[in-house]
């Protein structure tokens, strides 16, 4: 058999939630987000990554949410330069 010389040990380390652009969206605005077109889980589940990534940055910023139908409206305060 085979020896494998570099076998990674553990998981994988993953970076927080790089699937969507926080950063880029906190700017004060409303946003609009619609499944199937920018993103693939339910509204309100994509609210809980939006907050889950707010909680983990350094930032402490508070989200404002709201899920209509297929629709997801957030708002990011907008970030300090």
């Amino acid at each position: 058999m085979p020896e494998i010389e570099d076998f990674p040990e553990g998981p994988p380390k993953r970076s927080p939630n790089t699937r969507y652009p926080w950063e880029e969206w906190a700017d004060g605005e409303i946003r609009k987000f619609v499944r199937g077109e920018d993103f693939q889980v339910a509204p309100s589940q994509f609210v809980v990554a939006c907050r889950r990534y707010c909680g983990r940055s350094d930032r402490n910023w508070t989200v404002e949410a709201v899920t209509k139908g297929d629709s997801a409206f957030i708002r990011l305060p907008r970030r300090s330069l």
